[in-house]
């Protein structure tokens, strides 16, 4: 019996839960109409996305922030297991 492999295999056990827990709370979590089109409908309806250029700058930002959401919760996962 490996103790700190239990250890590592609760601790993820309870960091996945604590992150679910989280993702229900979240209140930016996409709901309705908007649900998969990550704020693009919304941005075009607010004249924020107007042509290729826009849309360009769009899916960067998108990218931008989404990887540096989920970045430490890949490196925290990488670094446990």
């Amino acid at each position: 019996m490996d103790i700190n492999r239990e250890t590592k295999e609760l601790a993820l056990s309870d960091s996945l839960l604590q992150w679910g827990q989280w993702q229900l709370l979240d209140s930016i979590i996409p709901t309705g109409g908007f649900a998969h089109s990550i704020g693009l409908e919304a941005a075009i309806q607010a004249q924020m996305v107007l042509g290729p250029e826009d849309l360009q700058s769009f899916v960067i930002h998108l990218l931008e922030n989404t990887a540096s959401l989920l970045l430490p919760f890949c490196v925290f996962y990488n670094n446990i297991t």
